[in-house]
């Protein structure tokens, strides 16, 4: 995604990417507008939908000033803000994931060269923008997909919707209206393969991937999910270091190798000692 976005952006404006990705995303679910128009549905889809549209415009102006690689590590950092969160609103939060978020944050500083020749820059702080943004999305939806009657389809439905109206009015903003359909003609002009690029895109990893997310938040909780997202980096460094060419060397390396044991870590089950049997072991002895 980070990859392919990047690409995409080297060739035509940032907001018109936008409009394309997200206007492909919302085609398929277009149809099923009429089936999901109760309350829940469209005010859990909206408000998580512009949770997600201030994490990907940031995402959007990082990329034009860093690395993907870098920019998808600092936007894992979105990991970190759902246990702070349910943290200061007094839900207990297992240390076990505080430990995972701890691996987390020193593979990511590992990725983004801090304390090494090469610091942070303007677009690494845009794409923590993004962190934000996602981490409060997952919180949200996480209090969301407790609620009686939540649909995971329905709320994905509107979540999209609200994206691809966003960006339009973003590309809009930008380019201004003829300039915004100018630069759209462009992008569908190049042919087969950027159509290829935006289908992938815009069907599989944007309108894809939010689904499975919304689904799989009725089964997951909220902090333990942000941390499995932090995973999506190194992929995206793999990507970006076969197709753009970027650096992956030792250092990558583990930094990635720490953040997928963050991951595996929130996936342990640890097992509590049973004092009840001790109990009874220790009085039989005694007896």
């Amino acid at each position: 995604n980070f990859t392919l976005v990047k690409v995409l952006e080297e060739h035509h404006d940032e907001s018109v990417v936008a409009a394309a990705r997200f206007g492909v995303a919302a085609l398929p679910f277009l149809p099923l507008v009429p089936r999901h128009l109760n309350a829940l549905s469209i005010k859990s889809g909206v408000e998580i939908g512009l949770w997600c549209v201030f994490g990907y415009l940031c995402q959007a102006l990082g990329l034009h000033q860093t690395d993907a690689s870098k920019g998808a590590f600092i936007c894992s950092l979105a990991m970190v803000v759902v246990p702070v969160a349910k943290a200061l609103c007094g839900e207990a939060v297992k240390a076990q994931i505080w430990g995972a978020v701890a691996l987390a944050i020193s593979g990511t500083a590992l990725l983004c060269g801090l304390g090494g020749d090469m610091g942070p820059n303007v677009g690494d702080f845009v794409c923590g923008g993004t962190a934000l943004g996602f981490g409060l999305m997952f919180l949200r939806m996480d209090a969301y997909a407790k609620e009686e009657g939540f649909d995971a389809m329905g709320c994905t439905i509107w979540q999209v919707l609200t994206l691809a109206a966003a960006m339009c009015l973003w590309a809009i903003g930008s380019c201004g209206p003829q300039g915004a359909a100018t630069e759209l003609v462009s992008l569908f002009a190049e042919g087969p393969e950027l159509w290829a690029t935006l289908a992938w895109v815009g069907f599989v990893t944007t309108a894809g991937v939010l689904y499975v997310e919304t689904w799989a938040m009725e089964k997951v909780d909220g902090a333990e999910a942000g941390v499995i997202f932090a995973s999506e980096p190194v992929w995206a460094t793999m990507f970006a270091s076969a197709v753009l060419g970027e650096s992956f060397g030792a250092k990558e390396l583990s930094g990635a190798v720490l953040i997928l044991s963050a991951c595996l870590l929130t996936q342990l089950k640890l097992a509590p000692k049973d004092c009840s049997e001790k109990r009874g072991a220790s009085q039989g002895v005694a007896a």
